[in-house]
């Protein structure tokens, strides 16, 4: 918890101490393999650089996401074995992620992201008309983004797609 919150203040000063500007994005997605919705929070920083082909702005950020999989799963015991008949989600679905970006255009950024998110899932069958438990796993993903964003200051807003989680829409503040 101490290491979280540590990189989270050095992500909110760092833009400051550097002349960048910050930003802090919310983010919804819907519509993609995950088959629910989700919610997220990405905090990152602006900064002019002349590791852009123009010199223009670069943008790097991290960012955390929960995804509404949760199927509810019936309560079952562990024995006996058999063959299951359903998988279920049972919780939300967890992602970090790293998002990377290059200003295209004046305040127009395109940018690219990959995370790694996991997922327990619960294989039950039923036999007598008791539910059993077969399998219980984590499944994990390796995740990708690819967005445009329009960033000026004290705004940001966006639209892009991911692989896990469908259409992604963001809204956020600069600073």
């Amino acid at each position: 918890m101490r290491k979280t919150v540590l990189m989270v203040c050095a992500l909110l000063l760092l833009p400051g101490l550097s002349h960048a500007a910050g930003y802090v994005i919310g983010t919804y997605g819907f519509g993609g393999k995950m088959d629910g919705s989700s919610w997220g929070v990405e905090l990152g920083g602006v900064f002019l650089s002349d590791l852009h082909p123009n010199g223009d702005a670069l943008s790097a950020g991290i960012g955390f996401s929960v995804g509404n999989t949760d199927d509810n799963p019936p309560s079952a015991s562990v024995p006996p074995a058999g063959p299951p008949i359903k998988k279920y989600n049972d919780g939300n679905e967890y992602e970090g992620y790293v998002n990377f970006g290059a200003e295209l255009i004046p305040s127009l950024f395109g940018s690219i992201g990959i995370g790694y998110s996991t997922q327990k899932v619960l294989s039950i069958g039923q036999s007598g008309g008791a539910y059993y438990e077969t399998r219980d796993e984590t499944e994990k993903y390796v995740t990708g983004m690819i967005g445009l964003r329009y960033i000026i200051e004290g705004f940001s807003m966006g639209i892009g797609f991911h692989t896990r989680r469908g259409v992604m829409l963001n809204l956020g503040v600069a600073f």
